[in-house]
Protein backbone atom coordinates (compact mmCIF):
# COMPACT_ATOMS: atom_id res chain seq x y z
CA UNK A 1 0.00 0.00 0.00
CA UNK A 2 2.82 2.40 0.82
CA UNK A 3 4.66 1.74 -2.44
CA UNK A 4 1.45 1.91 -4.47
CA UNK A 5 0.31 5.23 -2.99
CA UNK A 6 3.81 6.64 -3.57
CA UNK A 7 3.81 5.55 -7.22
CA UNK A 8 0.35 6.66 -8.35
CA UNK A 9 1.66 10.09 -9.40
CA UNK A 10 4.06 8.42 -11.84
CA UNK A 11 1.75 5.85 -13.39
CA UNK A 12 -1.17 8.25 -13.71
CA UNK A 13 1.13 10.62 -15.62
CA UNK A 14 2.30 7.69 -17.75
CA UNK A 15 -1.35 7.01 -18.60
CA UNK A 16 -1.75 10.73 -19.39
CA UNK A 17 -4.17 11.20 -16.49
CA UNK A 18 -3.71 14.36 -14.43
CA UNK A 19 -6.09 14.61 -11.48
CA UNK A 20 -4.69 17.13 -9.04
CA UNK A 21 -6.97 16.21 -6.09
CA UNK A 22 -6.22 12.50 -6.62
CA UNK A 23 -2.44 13.05 -6.71
CA UNK A 24 -2.62 15.31 -3.66
CA UNK A 25 -4.50 12.78 -1.54
CA UNK A 26 -2.34 9.88 -2.75
CA UNK A 27 0.83 11.79 -1.84
CA UNK A 28 -0.41 12.69 1.64
CA UNK A 29 -1.53 9.10 2.20
CA UNK A 30 1.88 7.85 1.09
CA UNK A 31 3.80 9.88 3.65
CA UNK A 32 1.23 9.28 6.40
CA UNK A 33 1.44 5.50 5.96
CA UNK A 34 5.21 5.55 5.60
CA UNK A 35 5.90 7.65 8.69
CA UNK A 36 3.56 5.45 10.76
CA UNK A 37 5.07 2.20 9.46
CA UNK A 38 7.23 0.11 11.82
CA UNK A 39 10.90 -0.54 11.19
CA UNK A 40 10.48 -3.84 9.34
CA UNK A 41 8.07 -2.25 6.86
CA UNK A 42 10.56 0.44 5.91
CA UNK A 43 12.87 -2.05 4.25
CA UNK A 44 10.04 -3.48 2.15
CA UNK A 45 8.62 -0.03 1.41
CA UNK A 46 11.98 1.12 0.04
CA UNK A 47 12.35 -2.13 -1.89
CA UNK A 48 8.97 -1.91 -3.62
CA UNK A 49 9.19 1.86 -4.21
CA UNK A 50 12.51 1.34 -6.00
CA UNK A 51 11.07 -1.55 -7.99
CA UNK A 52 8.08 0.54 -9.11
CA UNK A 53 10.07 3.69 -9.83
CA UNK A 54 13.27 2.26 -11.31
CA UNK A 55 12.51 -1.15 -12.82
CA UNK A 56 13.34 0.30 -16.24
CA UNK A 57 17.04 0.93 -15.51
CA UNK A 58 18.23 -2.60 -16.39
CA UNK A 59 16.28 -2.53 -19.68
CA UNK A 60 19.52 -1.37 -21.30
CA UNK A 61 21.02 -4.80 -20.53
CA UNK A 62 18.91 -6.23 -23.33
CA UNK A 63 20.52 -3.84 -25.83
CA UNK A 64 23.93 -5.26 -24.86
CA UNK A 65 22.74 -8.85 -25.22
CA UNK A 66 22.29 -9.51 -21.49
CA UNK A 67 18.51 -9.56 -21.26
CA UNK A 68 18.72 -12.41 -18.76
CA UNK A 69 20.26 -9.97 -16.26
CA UNK A 70 17.20 -7.67 -16.21
CA UNK A 71 15.45 -9.27 -13.19
CA UNK A 72 18.79 -9.47 -11.36
CA UNK A 73 19.28 -5.74 -11.92
CA UNK A 74 15.81 -4.92 -10.62
CA UNK A 75 16.40 -7.02 -7.49
CA UNK A 76 19.78 -5.39 -6.80
CA UNK A 77 18.43 -1.85 -7.25
CA UNK A 78 15.42 -2.63 -5.05
CA UNK A 79 17.53 -4.12 -2.25
CA UNK A 80 19.89 -1.13 -2.30
CA UNK A 81 16.99 1.25 -1.71
CA UNK A 82 15.45 -1.14 0.80
CA UNK A 83 18.68 -0.96 2.80
CA UNK A 84 18.77 2.84 2.49
CA UNK A 85 15.22 3.03 3.86
CA UNK A 86 15.92 0.55 6.64
CA UNK A 87 18.82 2.63 8.03
CA UNK A 88 16.84 5.63 9.39
CA UNK A 89 14.02 3.37 10.61
CA UNK A 90 16.50 1.27 12.57
CA UNK A 91 18.25 4.38 13.94
CA UNK A 92 14.90 5.89 14.92
CA UNK A 93 13.87 2.79 16.84
CA UNK A 94 17.18 2.61 18.72
CA UNK A 95 17.02 6.28 19.67
CA UNK A 96 13.41 5.90 20.74
CA UNK A 97 14.40 3.03 23.03
CA UNK A 98 17.10 5.13 24.69
CA UNK A 99 15.36 8.50 24.87
CA UNK A 100 12.03 10.25 24.59
CA UNK A 101 12.65 11.04 20.91
CA UNK A 102 9.95 9.60 18.67
CA UNK A 103 11.26 7.56 15.72
CA UNK A 104 8.90 9.46 13.43
CA UNK A 105 11.20 12.49 13.55
CA UNK A 106 14.23 10.52 12.35
CA UNK A 107 12.16 9.09 9.49
CA UNK A 108 10.89 12.57 8.55
CA UNK A 109 14.44 13.98 8.53
CA UNK A 110 15.50 11.17 6.22
CA UNK A 111 12.67 11.91 3.78
CA UNK A 112 13.49 15.63 3.72
CA UNK A 113 17.14 14.93 2.94
CA UNK A 114 16.68 11.84 0.72
CA UNK A 115 16.89 13.90 -2.47
CA UNK A 116 20.54 14.64 -1.60
CA UNK A 117 21.39 10.91 -1.53
CA UNK A 118 22.83 9.70 -4.85
CA UNK A 119 23.61 5.97 -4.74
CA UNK A 120 26.43 5.34 -7.26
CA UNK A 121 25.79 8.82 -8.64
CA UNK A 122 22.11 8.18 -9.48
CA UNK A 123 19.94 11.07 -8.27
CA UNK A 124 16.40 10.39 -9.51
CA UNK A 125 14.96 9.51 -6.11
CA UNK A 126 13.22 12.65 -4.88
CA UNK A 127 10.31 11.90 -2.49
CA UNK A 128 8.77 15.34 -3.05
CA UNK A 129 8.26 14.41 -6.71
CA UNK A 130 5.00 12.68 -5.71
CA UNK A 131 3.49 16.19 -5.49
CA UNK A 132 4.72 17.41 -8.89
CA UNK A 133 1.19 17.35 -10.34
CA UNK A 134 -0.87 18.15 -7.27
CA UNK A 135 -2.06 21.04 -5.12
CA UNK A 136 1.08 20.80 -2.95
CA UNK A 137 4.26 22.67 -3.86
CA UNK A 138 7.55 20.87 -4.46
CA UNK A 139 9.94 23.41 -2.93
CA UNK A 140 11.96 22.03 -0.04
CA UNK A 141 10.26 24.30 2.52
CA UNK A 142 6.83 23.13 1.36
CA UNK A 143 7.86 19.47 1.50
CA UNK A 144 9.31 20.01 4.98
CA UNK A 145 6.04 21.58 6.10
CA UNK A 146 4.08 18.59 4.77
CA UNK A 147 6.22 16.13 6.70
CA UNK A 148 6.14 18.31 9.82
CA UNK A 149 2.34 18.48 9.86
CA UNK A 150 1.94 14.73 9.24
CA UNK A 151 4.56 13.90 11.87
CA UNK A 152 2.88 16.12 14.46
CA UNK A 153 -0.48 14.48 13.71
CA UNK A 154 1.07 11.05 14.27
CA UNK A 155 3.09 11.91 17.39
CA UNK A 156 0.38 13.93 19.15
CA UNK A 157 -2.51 11.83 17.77
CA UNK A 158 -4.26 15.05 16.89
CA UNK A 159 -5.33 15.10 13.25
CA UNK A 160 -5.91 18.86 13.43
CA UNK A 161 -2.19 19.27 12.71
CA UNK A 162 -2.97 18.13 9.17
CA UNK A 163 -4.60 21.50 8.60
CA UNK A 164 -1.06 22.90 8.41
CA UNK A 165 -0.88 21.19 5.02
CA UNK A 166 -2.89 24.11 3.68
CA UNK A 167 0.21 26.29 4.07
CA UNK A 168 2.00 24.11 1.52
CA UNK A 169 -0.74 24.48 -1.08
CA UNK A 170 0.41 25.79 -4.44
CA UNK A 171 -2.22 26.41 -7.08
CA UNK A 172 -1.57 25.17 -10.63
CA UNK A 173 0.32 27.66 -12.80
CA UNK A 174 -1.86 30.20 -14.55
CA UNK A 175 -1.84 30.09 -18.37
CA UNK A 176 1.15 32.02 -19.63
CA UNK A 177 2.47 33.05 -23.02
CA UNK A 178 3.17 29.86 -25.01
CA UNK A 179 6.75 29.41 -26.21
CA UNK A 180 7.65 30.97 -29.54
CA UNK A 181 6.96 28.78 -32.56
CA UNK A 182 10.26 29.55 -34.31
CA UNK A 183 12.16 26.58 -32.85
CA UNK A 184 11.87 23.13 -34.44
CA UNK A 185 12.31 20.42 -31.82
CA UNK A 186 12.85 17.16 -33.67
CA UNK A 187 11.53 13.81 -32.45
CA UNK A 188 13.04 10.66 -33.93
CA UNK A 189 12.02 7.02 -33.52
CA UNK A 190 15.17 5.07 -34.30
CA UNK A 191 15.57 1.87 -32.22
CA UNK A 192 18.96 1.29 -30.61
CA UNK A 193 19.66 -1.88 -32.59
CA UNK A 194 19.18 0.11 -35.81
CA UNK A 195 20.75 3.35 -34.68
CA UNK A 196 24.30 2.06 -34.26
CA UNK A 197 24.48 -0.03 -37.45
CA UNK A 198 27.28 1.49 -39.61
CA UNK A 199 25.18 1.01 -42.74
CA UNK A 200 22.64 3.53 -41.36
CA UNK A 201 25.12 6.35 -40.74
CA UNK A 202 24.95 8.04 -44.16
CA UNK A 203 21.13 7.77 -44.36
CA UNK A 204 20.99 9.37 -40.88
CA UNK A 205 23.13 12.29 -42.08
CA UNK A 206 20.92 12.74 -45.13
CA UNK A 207 17.73 12.61 -43.03
CA UNK A 208 19.17 15.31 -40.77
CA UNK A 209 20.02 17.54 -43.73
CA UNK A 210 16.51 17.06 -45.15
CA UNK A 211 14.98 18.04 -41.81
CA UNK A 212 17.15 21.16 -41.67
CA UNK A 213 16.01 22.12 -45.17
CA UNK A 214 12.36 21.69 -44.10
CA UNK A 215 12.92 23.83 -41.02
CA UNK A 216 14.46 26.55 -43.17
CA UNK A 217 11.52 26.38 -45.60
CA UNK A 218 9.11 26.69 -42.65
CA UNK A 219 10.83 29.84 -41.43
CA UNK A 220 12.28 28.36 -38.24
CA UNK A 221 15.11 30.10 -36.44
CA UNK A 222 16.58 27.07 -34.62
CA UNK A 223 16.35 23.31 -35.18
CA UNK A 224 17.26 20.91 -32.34
CA UNK A 225 18.01 17.19 -32.86
CA UNK A 226 18.20 14.43 -30.20
CA UNK A 227 21.26 13.07 -28.42
CA UNK A 228 23.82 11.11 -30.50
CA UNK A 229 21.57 11.09 -33.55
CA UNK A 230 24.90 11.09 -35.42
CA UNK A 231 26.65 7.92 -34.23
CA UNK A 232 29.96 9.12 -35.57
CA UNK A 233 32.88 11.24 -34.37
CA UNK A 234 31.54 14.30 -36.16
CA UNK A 235 34.55 16.45 -35.29
CA UNK A 236 36.68 14.10 -37.46
CA UNK A 237 34.42 14.31 -40.53
CA UNK A 238 35.36 17.53 -42.33
CA UNK A 239 32.95 16.96 -45.23
CA UNK A 240 29.90 16.65 -42.94
CA UNK A 241 31.08 19.51 -40.73
CA UNK A 242 31.26 21.71 -43.82
CA UNK A 243 27.69 20.83 -44.85
CA UNK A 244 26.34 21.67 -41.39
CA UNK A 245 28.28 24.94 -41.37
CA UNK A 246 26.90 25.94 -44.76
CA UNK A 247 23.32 25.29 -43.65
CA UNK A 248 23.91 27.22 -40.42
CA UNK A 249 24.05 30.46 -42.41
CA UNK A 250 20.28 30.01 -42.81
CA UNK A 251 19.31 28.40 -39.50
CA UNK A 252 20.96 27.56 -36.17
CA UNK A 253 21.42 23.81 -35.71
CA UNK A 254 21.89 21.91 -32.43
CA UNK A 255 22.58 18.21 -32.95
CA UNK A 256 23.85 15.34 -30.82
CA UNK A 257 26.93 13.45 -32.02
CA UNK A 258 30.11 11.86 -30.72
CA UNK A 259 33.47 13.55 -30.39
CA UNK A 260 36.91 11.98 -30.27
CA UNK A 261 40.02 13.59 -28.83
CA UNK A 262 43.30 11.75 -28.25
CA UNK A 263 41.52 8.41 -28.40
CA UNK A 264 38.94 9.37 -25.77
CA UNK A 265 35.23 9.46 -26.72
CA UNK A 266 32.89 12.26 -25.67
CA UNK A 267 29.10 12.49 -25.83
CA UNK A 268 28.53 15.95 -27.24
CA UNK A 269 26.09 18.53 -28.52
CA UNK A 270 27.20 20.48 -31.62
CA UNK A 271 25.98 24.03 -32.20
CA UNK A 272 26.26 25.30 -35.79
CA UNK A 273 25.56 29.00 -36.22
CA UNK A 274 26.63 31.46 -38.90
CA UNK A 275 29.18 29.03 -40.32
CA UNK A 276 30.83 28.34 -36.95
CA UNK A 277 30.70 25.31 -34.66
CA UNK A 278 30.70 25.13 -30.85
CA UNK A 279 30.94 21.75 -29.13
CA UNK A 280 29.47 21.13 -25.67
CA UNK A 281 30.70 17.91 -24.08
CA UNK A 282 28.60 16.08 -21.53
CA UNK A 283 29.43 16.95 -17.91
CA UNK A 284 27.34 14.51 -15.84
CA UNK A 285 27.81 10.99 -17.21
CA UNK A 286 25.31 8.16 -16.74
CA UNK A 287 26.48 5.69 -14.05
CA UNK A 288 27.42 2.40 -15.76
CA UNK A 289 26.02 3.62 -19.10
CA UNK A 290 28.82 6.12 -19.80
CA UNK A 291 31.09 5.83 -16.80
CA UNK A 292 31.69 3.08 -14.31
CA UNK A 293 31.42 4.38 -10.73
CA UNK A 294 33.19 1.31 -9.32
CA UNK A 295 36.91 1.25 -8.33
CA UNK A 296 39.26 1.15 -11.33
CA UNK A 297 40.21 -2.52 -10.99
CA UNK A 298 36.57 -3.60 -10.75
CA UNK A 299 35.50 -1.12 -13.42
CA UNK A 300 37.91 -2.72 -15.91
CA UNK A 301 36.46 -6.17 -15.22
CA UNK A 302 32.87 -4.96 -15.70
CA UNK A 303 33.80 -3.14 -18.92
CA UNK A 304 35.49 -6.27 -20.27
CA UNK A 305 32.50 -8.50 -19.48
CA UNK A 306 29.60 -6.25 -20.44
CA UNK A 307 31.01 -3.62 -22.83
CA UNK A 308 33.65 -5.53 -24.87
CA UNK A 309 36.45 -3.69 -23.11
CA UNK A 310 35.28 -0.24 -24.24
CA UNK A 311 36.68 2.73 -22.34
CA UNK A 312 34.43 5.09 -20.42
CA UNK A 313 33.33 8.37 -21.92
CA UNK A 314 35.19 11.46 -20.75
CA UNK A 315 33.29 14.19 -18.92
CA UNK A 316 33.73 17.90 -19.53
CA UNK A 317 35.03 19.98 -16.65
CA UNK A 318 32.22 22.54 -16.81
CA UNK A 319 28.91 23.57 -18.32
CA UNK A 320 28.61 25.04 -21.80
CA UNK A 321 26.16 27.81 -22.57
CA UNK A 322 25.20 28.49 -26.19
CA UNK A 323 24.66 32.11 -27.20
CA UNK A 324 22.02 32.09 -29.96
CA UNK A 325 20.89 35.44 -31.34
CA UNK A 326 21.79 37.12 -28.06
CA UNK A 327 19.89 34.60 -25.91
CA UNK A 328 21.77 32.18 -23.68
CA UNK A 329 20.84 28.49 -23.58
CA UNK A 330 22.53 25.97 -21.30
CA UNK A 331 23.39 22.72 -23.07
CA UNK A 332 22.36 19.49 -21.32
CA UNK A 333 22.60 15.98 -22.72
CA UNK A 334 19.99 13.48 -21.52
CA UNK A 335 20.77 12.36 -17.95
CA UNK A 336 22.47 15.60 -16.95
CA UNK A 337 19.31 17.60 -17.72
CA UNK A 338 17.81 15.90 -14.64
CA UNK A 339 20.76 16.85 -12.43
CA UNK A 340 20.24 19.67 -9.95
CA UNK A 341 23.74 21.08 -10.44
CA UNK A 342 22.71 22.30 -13.89
CA UNK A 343 20.10 24.62 -12.38
CA UNK A 344 21.86 26.04 -9.34
CA UNK A 345 22.58 29.38 -11.05
CA UNK A 346 19.02 29.47 -12.44
CA UNK A 347 19.65 29.47 -16.22
CA UNK A 348 16.77 31.08 -18.09
CA UNK A 349 16.84 28.53 -20.91
CA UNK A 350 18.10 24.99 -21.33
CA UNK A 351 18.41 22.88 -24.48
CA UNK A 352 18.16 19.21 -23.54
CA UNK A 353 18.78 16.39 -26.02
CA UNK A 354 18.05 12.76 -25.12
CA UNK A 355 18.10 9.23 -26.47
CA UNK A 356 15.45 7.29 -24.56
CA UNK A 357 15.80 4.28 -26.81
CA UNK A 358 17.81 2.47 -24.13
CA UNK A 359 14.76 2.39 -21.83
CA UNK A 360 11.67 2.23 -24.03
CA UNK A 361 8.98 1.11 -23.86
CA UNK A 362 8.80 1.98 -20.15
CA UNK A 363 7.88 4.72 -17.69
CA UNK A 364 11.35 6.30 -18.04
CA UNK A 365 10.36 9.10 -20.49
CA UNK A 366 7.47 10.06 -18.17
CA UNK A 367 9.70 10.08 -15.10
CA UNK A 368 12.28 12.13 -16.96
CA UNK A 369 9.67 14.70 -17.95
CA UNK A 370 8.35 14.97 -14.39
CA UNK A 371 11.87 15.61 -13.14
CA UNK A 372 12.36 18.35 -15.72
CA UNK A 373 8.99 19.81 -14.71
CA UNK A 374 10.23 19.70 -11.09
CA UNK A 375 13.34 21.74 -11.95
CA UNK A 376 11.31 24.13 -14.07
CA UNK A 377 9.02 24.85 -11.12
CA UNK A 378 11.95 25.27 -8.73
CA UNK A 379 14.18 27.45 -10.90
CA UNK A 380 11.96 28.87 -13.65
CA UNK A 381 14.16 27.46 -16.43
CA UNK A 382 12.43 27.02 -19.80
CA UNK A 383 13.47 23.61 -21.17
CA UNK A 384 13.57 22.69 -24.87
CA UNK A 385 13.79 18.88 -25.05
CA UNK A 386 14.49 16.94 -28.25
CA UNK A 387 14.22 13.14 -27.86
CA UNK A 388 14.75 9.90 -29.70
CA UNK A 389 12.09 7.21 -29.04
CA UNK A 390 9.62 9.39 -27.13
CA UNK A 391 7.78 12.62 -27.88
CA UNK A 392 9.68 15.92 -27.62
CA UNK A 393 8.37 18.96 -25.76
CA UNK A 394 8.98 22.38 -24.25
CA UNK A 395 8.44 22.98 -20.52
CA UNK A 396 7.66 26.57 -19.64
CA UNK A 397 6.07 28.04 -16.50
CA UNK A 398 5.04 24.62 -15.21
CA UNK A 399 3.31 23.59 -18.45
CA UNK A 400 4.37 20.93 -20.98
CA UNK A 401 3.99 21.91 -24.63
CA UNK A 402 4.28 18.81 -26.81
CA UNK A 403 6.15 18.99 -30.10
Amino acid sequence: MIALSGSLYLYSAWLDITLLPFNTLAGILFFFLLLRAPERDWFWSGTFIAAMWFWWIPLSFEKYGFGWALPIGVVIISIIYGAIFYGPAYLGRRLEERSSLNAVWIKAIFLVTASYLHPLGFDWFKPELVFIQSFVGVAKWQFTLVLLSISLAIVTRRKLWLLALLLAVELPPAPSTPPADDIDIVTTYTPIDVKWEPVNLIPTYEAAFEQIERSIANGKRIVIFPESIITDFLNRDEMMLTRFKELSHHITVVIGALKESQGIPYNSAYLFENGQVTIADKVVLVPFGERNPLPDWLSDIVNDIFFDGAVDYQASSGFTDFDIDGTRYRSAICYEATSGVFYEDRPANLIAISNNGWFTPSIEPTQQRLLLLYYNRLYGTTIYHSINMSQSYIIKDGVTYWR
